[in-house]
Protein backbone atom coordinates (compact mmCIF):
# COMPACT_ATOMS: atom_id res chain seq x y z
CA UNK A 1 0.00 0.00 0.00
CA UNK A 2 1.36 3.13 -1.04
CA UNK A 3 -0.08 6.81 0.50
CA UNK A 4 -1.45 9.61 -1.72
CA UNK A 5 -2.90 13.19 -1.90
CA UNK A 6 -5.60 14.58 -3.31
CA UNK A 7 -4.55 17.42 -5.91
CA UNK A 8 -8.30 19.10 -5.29
CA UNK A 9 -9.58 18.20 -2.09
CA UNK A 10 -6.04 16.78 -0.22
CA UNK A 11 -7.64 13.41 1.38
CA UNK A 12 -5.03 11.33 2.01
CA UNK A 13 -5.61 7.64 0.45
CA UNK A 14 -4.12 4.39 0.75
CA UNK A 15 -4.09 2.54 -2.28
CA UNK A 16 -2.05 -0.66 -4.31
CA UNK A 17 0.49 0.59 -6.35
CA UNK A 18 -1.25 -0.80 -9.80
CA UNK A 19 -4.78 1.13 -8.78
CA UNK A 20 -5.68 3.92 -11.00
CA UNK A 21 -4.33 7.55 -9.26
CA UNK A 22 -8.04 8.32 -8.79
CA UNK A 23 -9.61 10.20 -5.75
CA UNK A 24 -12.59 7.80 -4.88
CA UNK A 25 -14.22 10.89 -2.91
CA UNK A 26 -14.07 13.76 -5.74
CA UNK A 27 -12.65 12.22 -8.73
CA UNK A 28 -9.51 14.06 -9.30
CA UNK A 29 -6.04 13.12 -9.65
CA UNK A 30 -3.66 12.04 -6.33
CA UNK A 31 -0.46 12.68 -5.88
CA UNK A 32 2.71 11.03 -3.56
CA UNK A 33 2.00 12.12 -0.50
CA UNK A 34 5.29 13.16 1.84
CA UNK A 35 4.06 13.10 5.48
CA UNK A 36 6.48 15.57 6.52
CA UNK A 37 6.87 18.16 3.95
CA UNK A 38 2.46 18.66 3.27
CA UNK A 39 1.77 21.15 5.19
CA UNK A 40 4.65 23.06 4.70
CA UNK A 41 4.01 23.18 0.79
CA UNK A 42 0.38 23.75 1.16
CA UNK A 43 1.13 27.09 3.04
CA UNK A 44 3.84 27.40 0.28
CA UNK A 45 1.52 27.50 -2.26
CA UNK A 46 -0.79 29.68 -0.20
CA UNK A 47 1.68 32.15 0.16
CA UNK A 48 3.11 32.56 -2.77
CA UNK A 49 -0.87 33.06 -4.88
CA UNK A 50 -0.94 35.58 -1.81
CA UNK A 51 1.63 37.61 -2.72
CA UNK A 52 1.14 37.30 -6.63
CA UNK A 53 -2.66 38.78 -6.26
CA UNK A 54 -1.04 41.85 -4.70
CA UNK A 55 -0.22 43.07 -7.79
CA UNK A 56 -3.08 42.35 -9.68
CA UNK A 57 -5.56 45.22 -10.63
CA UNK A 58 -8.02 47.05 -8.56
CA UNK A 59 -11.17 46.06 -7.95
CA UNK A 60 -13.91 45.77 -10.14
CA UNK A 61 -16.13 43.82 -7.76
CA UNK A 62 -17.61 45.91 -5.16
CA UNK A 63 -18.67 43.70 -2.05
CA UNK A 64 -21.29 45.22 0.78
CA UNK A 65 -18.41 45.04 3.46
CA UNK A 66 -15.08 45.76 2.67
CA UNK A 67 -13.50 42.75 5.11
CA UNK A 68 -15.36 40.59 2.83
CA UNK A 69 -12.74 39.51 0.28
CA UNK A 70 -14.22 36.88 -1.53
CA UNK A 71 -16.24 36.64 -4.46
CA UNK A 72 -19.68 35.91 -2.94
CA UNK A 73 -22.38 32.92 -4.24
CA UNK A 74 -25.68 34.32 -4.81
CA UNK A 75 -28.34 31.41 -3.12
CA UNK A 76 -29.97 31.24 -6.30
CA UNK A 77 -26.61 30.09 -8.19
CA UNK A 78 -27.21 26.53 -9.82
CA UNK A 79 -23.53 25.47 -10.38
CA UNK A 80 -21.19 27.49 -7.73
CA UNK A 81 -20.95 26.37 -3.82
CA UNK A 82 -18.49 27.37 -1.22
CA UNK A 83 -17.52 25.34 2.06
CA UNK A 84 -17.34 28.19 4.48
CA UNK A 85 -15.16 26.26 6.77
CA UNK A 86 -12.17 26.33 3.69
CA UNK A 87 -12.83 29.54 3.01
CA UNK A 88 -9.29 31.18 4.19
CA UNK A 89 -10.94 34.64 2.88
CA UNK A 90 -8.05 35.38 0.40
CA UNK A 91 -9.88 36.97 -2.04
CA UNK A 92 -8.40 34.80 -4.81
CA UNK A 93 -12.11 33.63 -6.18
CA UNK A 94 -12.71 37.62 -6.21
CA UNK A 95 -9.76 38.32 -8.32
CA UNK A 96 -10.30 35.54 -11.23
CA UNK A 97 -14.15 36.97 -11.27
CA UNK A 98 -12.51 40.74 -12.12
CA UNK A 99 -9.16 39.51 -13.85
CA UNK A 100 -9.96 36.40 -15.97
CA UNK A 101 -13.68 36.47 -16.26
CA UNK A 102 -13.51 40.27 -16.57
CA UNK A 103 -17.18 40.78 -14.37
CA UNK A 104 -17.65 43.71 -12.86
CA UNK A 105 -20.60 44.84 -10.00
CA UNK A 106 -21.53 46.50 -7.14
CA UNK A 107 -23.67 44.56 -4.44
CA UNK A 108 -24.72 47.87 -3.45
CA UNK A 109 -26.46 48.02 -6.46
CA UNK A 110 -27.26 44.20 -7.73
CA UNK A 111 -29.29 41.94 -5.97
CA UNK A 112 -27.44 39.48 -6.53
CA UNK A 113 -23.74 38.50 -7.37
CA UNK A 114 -23.05 38.39 -11.21
CA UNK A 115 -22.30 34.56 -12.28
CA UNK A 116 -21.44 33.21 -15.95
CA UNK A 117 -20.46 29.98 -14.48
CA UNK A 118 -17.20 29.92 -16.56
CA UNK A 119 -15.69 28.28 -13.07
CA UNK A 120 -12.81 30.79 -12.96
CA UNK A 121 -13.33 31.20 -8.84
CA UNK A 122 -12.95 27.24 -8.46
CA UNK A 123 -9.72 26.32 -10.40
CA UNK A 124 -8.20 29.66 -8.63
CA UNK A 125 -9.33 28.52 -4.92
CA UNK A 126 -6.02 27.61 -2.82
CA UNK A 127 -7.68 26.10 -0.34
CA UNK A 128 -10.52 24.19 -2.92
CA UNK A 129 -13.41 25.92 -0.54
CA UNK A 130 -15.49 26.55 -3.86
CA UNK A 131 -16.95 23.20 -5.75
CA UNK A 132 -19.68 23.17 -8.62
CA UNK A 133 -22.81 21.05 -8.21
CA UNK A 134 -22.26 17.55 -9.43
CA UNK A 135 -25.01 15.53 -11.05
CA UNK A 136 -23.55 12.39 -12.10
CA UNK A 137 -25.48 9.95 -9.16
CA UNK A 138 -28.83 10.96 -10.79
CA UNK A 139 -28.02 9.62 -14.53
CA UNK A 140 -26.41 6.51 -12.77
CA UNK A 141 -29.51 5.70 -11.04
CA UNK A 142 -31.86 6.40 -13.86
CA UNK A 143 -29.71 3.77 -15.92
CA UNK A 144 -29.92 1.43 -13.34
CA UNK A 145 -33.71 1.94 -13.35
CA UNK A 146 -33.52 0.58 -16.97
CA UNK A 147 -36.86 2.27 -17.76
CA UNK A 148 -35.63 5.14 -19.66
CA UNK A 149 -33.38 5.42 -23.07
CA UNK A 150 -30.37 7.22 -21.47
CA UNK A 151 -28.41 8.92 -24.71
CA UNK A 152 -24.98 10.76 -24.03
CA UNK A 153 -23.80 13.15 -26.25
CA UNK A 154 -20.05 13.39 -25.54
CA UNK A 155 -17.35 16.30 -26.64
CA UNK A 156 -14.18 15.84 -28.19
CA UNK A 157 -12.65 17.80 -25.24
CA UNK A 158 -13.09 14.76 -22.90
CA UNK A 159 -10.85 13.35 -24.66
CA UNK A 160 -8.24 14.49 -22.76
CA UNK A 161 -9.60 13.31 -19.21
CA UNK A 162 -9.20 9.77 -21.03
CA UNK A 163 -5.55 10.34 -21.86
CA UNK A 164 -4.10 12.39 -18.74
CA UNK A 165 -6.07 10.19 -16.19
CA UNK A 166 -5.80 6.66 -17.83
CA UNK A 167 -2.64 7.08 -19.98
CA UNK A 168 -4.11 5.89 -23.38
CA UNK A 169 -2.36 7.30 -26.00
CA UNK A 170 -3.66 5.73 -29.25
CA UNK A 171 -6.15 8.39 -30.47
CA UNK A 172 -8.29 5.82 -32.06
CA UNK A 173 -8.09 3.81 -28.57
CA UNK A 174 -8.97 6.68 -26.26
CA UNK A 175 -12.29 7.49 -28.18
CA UNK A 176 -12.77 3.34 -28.82
CA UNK A 177 -11.97 3.08 -24.74
CA UNK A 178 -14.51 6.02 -23.58
CA UNK A 179 -17.56 5.25 -25.76
CA UNK A 180 -16.59 1.52 -24.55
CA UNK A 181 -16.78 2.78 -20.57
CA UNK A 182 -20.60 4.98 -21.40
CA UNK A 183 -21.69 1.44 -22.51
CA UNK A 184 -20.56 -0.26 -19.49
CA UNK A 185 -22.01 2.03 -17.29
CA UNK A 186 -25.54 1.64 -18.95
CA UNK A 187 -25.85 4.63 -21.64
CA UNK A 188 -28.24 2.76 -24.04
CA UNK A 189 -26.81 5.20 -27.11
CA UNK A 190 -23.60 7.21 -27.34
CA UNK A 191 -23.20 9.84 -30.10
CA UNK A 192 -20.00 12.69 -30.70
CA UNK A 193 -21.13 15.94 -30.52
CA UNK A 194 -18.99 16.56 -32.95
CA UNK A 195 -22.38 15.38 -35.42
CA UNK A 196 -23.71 18.33 -33.92
CA UNK A 197 -21.25 20.66 -34.21
CA UNK A 198 -21.37 19.42 -38.27
CA UNK A 199 -24.95 20.94 -37.84
CA UNK A 200 -24.53 24.24 -36.44
CA UNK A 201 -21.80 24.87 -38.72
CA UNK A 202 -24.26 24.23 -42.06
CA UNK A 203 -27.24 26.42 -39.63
CA UNK A 204 -24.59 29.29 -39.41
CA UNK A 205 -23.23 29.58 -42.46
CA UNK A 206 -26.43 30.05 -43.96
CA UNK A 207 -26.80 32.57 -41.58
CA UNK A 208 -23.48 34.23 -42.51
CA UNK A 209 -24.53 34.67 -45.73
CA UNK A 210 -27.91 35.86 -45.32
CA UNK A 211 -26.65 38.87 -43.23
CA UNK A 212 -23.65 39.48 -45.62
CA UNK A 213 -26.50 39.68 -48.70
CA UNK A 214 -28.50 42.05 -46.47
CA UNK A 215 -26.03 44.23 -44.68
CA UNK A 216 -26.99 43.71 -41.41
CA UNK A 217 -26.34 42.76 -37.42
CA UNK A 218 -22.42 42.28 -38.57
CA UNK A 219 -20.19 41.13 -37.91
CA UNK A 220 -21.55 37.83 -36.94
CA UNK A 221 -20.24 36.32 -33.14
CA UNK A 222 -19.86 33.02 -33.08
CA UNK A 223 -19.71 31.42 -30.19
CA UNK A 224 -20.79 28.14 -28.45
CA UNK A 225 -19.52 29.14 -24.68
CA UNK A 226 -22.29 30.04 -23.07
CA UNK A 227 -20.20 32.04 -20.71
CA UNK A 228 -19.39 34.45 -23.37
CA UNK A 229 -23.14 34.75 -24.32
CA UNK A 230 -24.04 35.50 -21.11
CA UNK A 231 -21.08 38.35 -20.51
CA UNK A 232 -22.39 39.79 -23.58
CA UNK A 233 -26.06 40.07 -22.56
CA UNK A 234 -25.35 41.72 -19.50
CA UNK A 235 -22.28 44.07 -20.46
CA UNK A 236 -22.95 44.48 -24.01
CA UNK A 237 -26.83 44.16 -24.70
CA UNK A 238 -26.34 46.48 -28.05
CA UNK A 239 -24.49 43.77 -29.72
CA UNK A 240 -27.08 40.95 -29.10
CA UNK A 241 -28.34 41.06 -32.62
CA UNK A 242 -24.57 40.26 -33.66
CA UNK A 243 -24.95 36.88 -31.69
CA UNK A 244 -25.28 33.80 -33.36
CA UNK A 245 -28.87 32.66 -32.90
CA UNK A 246 -28.16 29.32 -32.16
CA UNK A 247 -27.91 26.64 -29.83
CA UNK A 248 -24.15 24.83 -28.91
CA UNK A 249 -23.32 22.06 -30.66
CA UNK A 250 -24.69 20.01 -28.04
CA UNK A 251 -27.81 21.43 -27.23
CA UNK A 252 -28.91 20.90 -30.84
CA UNK A 253 -27.70 17.49 -30.74
CA UNK A 254 -30.26 16.85 -28.19
CA UNK A 255 -32.70 18.32 -30.17
CA UNK A 256 -32.19 15.95 -33.13
CA UNK A 257 -32.09 12.83 -31.09
CA UNK A 258 -35.56 13.68 -29.22
CA UNK A 259 -37.24 14.36 -32.30
CA UNK A 260 -35.41 12.86 -35.83
CA UNK A 261 -33.87 10.39 -33.78
CA UNK A 262 -36.73 8.92 -31.67
CA UNK A 263 -38.93 8.64 -35.11
CA UNK A 264 -36.60 7.38 -36.65
CA UNK A 265 -36.13 4.42 -34.15
CA UNK A 266 -39.66 4.42 -33.35
CA UNK A 267 -38.48 5.29 -29.62
CA UNK A 268 -41.14 7.63 -26.93
CA UNK A 269 -40.15 10.56 -26.67
CA UNK A 270 -40.79 10.68 -23.29
CA UNK A 271 -38.85 7.59 -22.70
CA UNK A 272 -35.53 9.46 -23.89
CA UNK A 273 -33.33 11.01 -21.55
CA UNK A 274 -29.72 13.06 -22.85
CA UNK A 275 -27.16 13.48 -20.86
CA UNK A 276 -24.46 16.24 -22.13
CA UNK A 277 -20.51 15.12 -21.26
CA UNK A 278 -18.02 17.93 -21.39
CA UNK A 279 -15.05 20.60 -20.25
CA UNK A 280 -18.14 22.92 -19.04
CA UNK A 281 -19.31 24.18 -16.53
CA UNK A 282 -21.54 27.01 -17.71
CA UNK A 283 -23.90 24.41 -19.74
CA UNK A 284 -25.17 23.52 -16.36
CA UNK A 285 -26.42 27.27 -15.73
CA UNK A 286 -26.91 28.11 -19.45
CA UNK A 287 -29.68 25.78 -19.36
CA UNK A 288 -31.69 27.25 -16.59
CA UNK A 289 -31.34 30.57 -17.94
CA UNK A 290 -32.54 29.41 -21.37
CA UNK A 291 -34.82 26.39 -20.45
CA UNK A 292 -33.02 24.21 -22.70
CA UNK A 293 -33.57 20.68 -23.63
CA UNK A 294 -31.03 18.48 -22.30
CA UNK A 295 -31.47 16.86 -19.32
CA UNK A 296 -28.41 16.41 -17.80
CA UNK A 297 -24.90 17.88 -17.86
CA UNK A 298 -21.82 16.44 -16.01
CA UNK A 299 -18.30 17.26 -16.65
CA UNK A 300 -15.60 14.93 -17.52
CA UNK A 301 -14.18 15.30 -13.85
CA UNK A 302 -17.56 13.96 -13.13
CA UNK A 303 -16.99 11.07 -15.71
CA UNK A 304 -13.76 10.24 -13.66
CA UNK A 305 -15.41 10.14 -10.63
CA UNK A 306 -18.42 7.73 -11.90
CA UNK A 307 -16.11 5.28 -13.77
CA UNK A 308 -13.79 5.07 -10.70
CA UNK A 309 -16.92 4.55 -8.11
CA UNK A 310 -17.93 2.03 -10.42
CA UNK A 311 -14.80 0.17 -10.46
CA UNK A 312 -14.47 0.74 -14.55
CA UNK A 313 -11.18 1.06 -15.96
CA UNK A 314 -11.32 2.70 -19.19
CA UNK A 315 -8.05 0.53 -20.24
CA UNK A 316 -9.53 -3.06 -19.49
CA UNK A 317 -13.33 -2.27 -21.41
CA UNK A 318 -14.30 -3.40 -24.68
CA UNK A 319 -13.74 -0.77 -27.13
CA UNK A 320 -16.74 0.58 -28.96
CA UNK A 321 -17.69 2.94 -31.72
CA UNK A 322 -20.61 5.81 -31.63
CA UNK A 323 -23.82 4.80 -33.11
CA UNK A 324 -25.40 5.59 -36.07
CA UNK A 325 -28.36 7.87 -37.65
CA UNK A 326 -27.07 10.92 -36.27
CA UNK A 327 -23.36 9.65 -34.72
CA UNK A 328 -21.28 9.90 -38.14
CA UNK A 329 -18.56 12.90 -37.50
CA UNK A 330 -16.27 15.59 -39.65
CA UNK A 331 -12.75 16.82 -38.92
CA UNK A 332 -14.55 20.18 -38.71
CA UNK A 333 -16.46 19.13 -35.77
CA UNK A 334 -13.87 18.18 -33.69
CA UNK A 335 -12.64 21.89 -34.47
CA UNK A 336 -14.93 23.35 -31.96
CA UNK A 337 -13.45 22.38 -29.46
CA UNK A 338 -10.35 24.75 -29.77
CA UNK A 339 -9.97 28.26 -29.78
CA UNK A 340 -10.10 29.02 -33.36
CA UNK A 341 -11.55 26.00 -34.54
CA UNK A 342 -14.97 27.07 -34.56
CA UNK A 343 -14.26 29.62 -37.24
CA UNK A 344 -12.15 27.27 -39.01
CA UNK A 345 -14.67 24.80 -39.49
CA UNK A 346 -17.70 27.74 -40.37
CA UNK A 347 -14.94 29.06 -43.12
CA UNK A 348 -14.57 25.27 -44.69
CA UNK A 349 -18.19 25.48 -45.47
CA UNK A 350 -18.74 29.35 -46.34
CA UNK A 351 -16.38 28.97 -48.97
CA UNK A 352 -17.95 26.04 -50.03
CA UNK A 353 -20.83 27.74 -50.70
CA UNK A 354 -19.50 31.22 -52.63
CA UNK A 355 -16.80 29.17 -54.40
CA UNK A 356 -18.86 26.23 -55.12
CA UNK A 357 -15.37 23.92 -54.58
CA UNK A 358 -13.65 22.78 -51.32
CA UNK A 359 -11.01 23.97 -50.01
CA UNK A 360 -7.78 22.52 -51.73
CA UNK A 361 -6.13 19.86 -49.51
CA UNK A 362 -3.14 22.40 -48.56
CA UNK A 363 -5.37 25.46 -47.71
CA UNK A 364 -7.66 23.35 -45.13
CA UNK A 365 -5.53 24.54 -42.33
CA UNK A 366 -5.78 28.29 -41.16
CA UNK A 367 -2.55 28.26 -38.99
CA UNK A 368 -3.25 32.24 -38.89
CA UNK A 369 -6.32 31.32 -36.53
CA UNK A 370 -4.34 28.80 -34.23
CA UNK A 371 -2.67 29.63 -31.16
CA UNK A 372 -2.63 31.42 -28.00
CA UNK A 373 -2.36 34.82 -28.91
CA UNK A 374 -4.79 36.93 -27.38
CA UNK A 375 -6.06 38.38 -30.83
CA UNK A 376 -5.81 36.33 -34.05
CA UNK A 377 -6.94 37.03 -37.26
CA UNK A 378 -6.56 36.14 -40.51
CA UNK A 379 -8.39 37.06 -44.25
CA UNK A 380 -9.82 34.32 -46.47
CA UNK A 381 -10.26 35.50 -50.59
CA UNK A 382 -14.01 34.32 -51.43
CA UNK A 383 -14.06 34.81 -55.62
CA UNK A 384 -13.29 38.38 -55.68
CA UNK A 385 -13.94 39.10 -51.68
CA UNK A 386 -11.92 39.02 -49.23
CA UNK A 387 -13.50 37.82 -45.84
CA UNK A 388 -12.00 39.58 -42.80
CA UNK A 389 -12.04 37.26 -39.52
CA UNK A 390 -10.53 37.23 -36.11
CA UNK A 391 -10.55 35.14 -32.54
CA UNK A 392 -10.44 36.59 -29.21
CA UNK A 393 -9.98 34.22 -26.33
CA UNK A 394 -10.56 35.36 -23.50
CA UNK A 395 -12.87 38.33 -22.45
CA UNK A 396 -10.42 41.37 -21.76
CA UNK A 397 -9.29 40.92 -25.66
CA UNK A 398 -12.49 40.67 -26.37
CA UNK A 399 -13.06 44.67 -24.83
CA UNK A 400 -10.06 45.67 -26.52
CA UNK A 401 -11.54 44.11 -29.78
CA UNK A 402 -13.98 46.76 -28.95
CA UNK A 403 -12.32 49.87 -27.86
CA UNK A 404 -12.53 52.73 -30.81
CA UNK A 405 -14.75 50.07 -32.85
CA UNK A 406 -11.36 48.01 -34.27
CA UNK A 407 -14.56 44.72 -34.03
CA UNK A 408 -16.13 46.38 -37.03
CA UNK A 409 -13.56 45.30 -38.88
CA UNK A 410 -13.94 41.94 -39.25
CA UNK A 411 -16.91 40.25 -40.59
CA UNK A 412 -16.77 37.30 -37.97
CA UNK A 413 -15.44 37.09 -34.16
CA UNK A 414 -14.93 34.08 -32.49
CA UNK A 415 -14.79 34.37 -28.85
CA UNK A 416 -14.58 31.99 -25.94
CA UNK A 417 -14.16 32.77 -22.29
CA UNK A 418 -11.67 29.88 -21.71
CA UNK A 419 -8.01 29.92 -22.25
CA UNK A 420 -7.23 27.39 -25.41
CA UNK A 421 -11.21 27.23 -26.31
CA UNK A 422 -13.53 24.48 -24.90
CA UNK A 423 -10.60 22.18 -24.07
CA UNK A 424 -8.93 24.67 -20.96
CA UNK A 425 -13.13 24.27 -19.61
CA UNK A 426 -13.22 24.09 -16.25
CA UNK A 427 -14.93 20.80 -16.15
CA UNK A 428 -12.02 19.36 -16.70
CA UNK A 429 -10.61 19.99 -13.25
CA UNK A 430 -8.33 16.88 -12.92
CA UNK A 431 -5.86 19.02 -11.85
CA UNK A 432 -4.61 22.33 -10.50
CA UNK A 433 -2.70 22.42 -14.33
CA UNK A 434 -5.36 22.40 -16.38
CA UNK A 435 -5.03 25.92 -17.92
CA UNK A 436 -1.11 25.73 -18.17
CA UNK A 437 0.22 26.75 -21.63
CA UNK A 438 1.84 23.42 -22.16
CA UNK A 439 -1.07 20.85 -21.69
CA UNK A 440 -3.68 23.58 -23.83
CA UNK A 441 -1.00 22.95 -26.57
CA UNK A 442 -0.92 19.85 -26.03
CA UNK A 443 -4.81 19.13 -26.12
CA UNK A 444 -5.36 21.18 -29.16
CA UNK A 445 -2.49 19.52 -31.13
CA UNK A 446 -4.54 16.30 -30.47
CA UNK A 447 -7.69 18.03 -31.40
CA UNK A 448 -6.02 19.22 -34.83
CA UNK A 449 -4.67 15.59 -35.25
CA UNK A 450 -8.64 13.86 -35.01
CA UNK A 451 -9.38 16.59 -37.69
CA UNK A 452 -6.60 15.97 -40.01
CA UNK A 453 -6.70 12.24 -39.66
CA UNK A 454 -10.41 12.19 -40.32
CA UNK A 455 -11.24 10.89 -43.96
CA UNK A 456 -14.26 13.77 -44.38
CA UNK A 457 -12.80 17.18 -42.94
CA UNK A 458 -15.86 19.44 -43.95
CA UNK A 459 -19.45 19.66 -42.45
CA UNK A 460 -21.37 19.70 -45.34
CA UNK A 461 -19.53 16.15 -46.52
CA UNK A 462 -21.15 14.02 -43.43
CA UNK A 463 -23.33 11.91 -44.90
CA UNK A 464 -25.55 11.79 -41.86
CA UNK A 465 -25.77 15.22 -41.42
CA UNK A 466 -26.65 15.33 -45.34
CA UNK A 467 -29.85 12.54 -44.65
CA UNK A 468 -30.77 14.84 -41.65
CA UNK A 469 -31.76 17.56 -43.92
CA UNK A 470 -32.94 15.63 -47.07
CA UNK A 471 -35.47 13.20 -44.50
CA UNK A 472 -35.97 15.74 -41.82
CA UNK A 473 -34.99 19.67 -42.14
CA UNK A 474 -34.93 20.10 -45.76
CA UNK A 475 -32.03 22.85 -45.31
CA UNK A 476 -30.40 25.58 -42.91
CA UNK A 477 -32.61 28.07 -42.25
CA UNK A 478 -35.66 26.12 -42.57
CA UNK A 479 -38.67 26.68 -40.10
CA UNK A 480 -37.98 23.48 -38.65
CA UNK A 481 -34.24 24.57 -38.14
CA UNK A 482 -35.40 27.64 -36.30
CA UNK A 483 -37.80 25.89 -34.11
CA UNK A 484 -35.06 23.33 -33.00
CA UNK A 485 -32.15 25.24 -32.84
CA UNK A 486 -32.79 28.83 -32.06
CA UNK A 487 -32.33 30.27 -29.08
CA UNK A 488 -32.83 33.69 -27.87
CA UNK A 489 -30.65 36.10 -26.75
CA UNK A 490 -31.63 38.20 -23.80
CA UNK A 491 -30.89 41.80 -22.64
CA UNK A 492 -29.71 40.89 -19.37
CA UNK A 493 -27.95 44.12 -18.61
CA UNK A 494 -30.84 44.84 -15.47
CA UNK A 495 -28.82 42.05 -13.52
CA UNK A 496 -26.27 44.95 -12.86
CA UNK A 497 -28.85 47.30 -11.16
CA UNK A 498 -31.66 45.53 -9.50
CA UNK A 499 -31.39 46.09 -6.06
CA UNK A 500 -34.52 45.68 -4.28
CA UNK A 501 -35.00 48.55 -1.67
Amino acid sequence: MKTYVCNNCNSKVELEDDKELICPKCGFILSDYNNDSDNNEIDAIIDSILEEATELKESKIINVNEEDKRVNIASNNKIIERNNEKCINCGLCKKACENIANLKYDLNECEYPICTGCGECIINCPSKALSFKKEYREVKDIMDANEKIVVAIVSPTVYSMVKEVYNINNKDEIEKRLVGGLRKLGFDFVFSSAFGSDVLTLEESAQVIDRFSKKRDMPFFTSSCPSFNKYVEIYHPELINNLSTFKSPIEMHSEVVKNYFVEKKGFEIDRIVTVSISNCLARKMEKEDNDLNTDFYITASELALLLSEEEIDLKNVDQSVYDSIVGETSGSGYLLSVSGGHLEALIRTIYRIINKKDLAKDEIDIYELRGNEDIREAIIQLNAFKLRVAVVSDMNSFEKLLENDMYKKYHIIEACYCKGGCIGGCGQLIDNNNQNNKLLVDRSADIYEYDKNSQNRFAHNNKEVKELYKKYLTKPGSEKSKKLFYIERKNRSDLLKNKKN
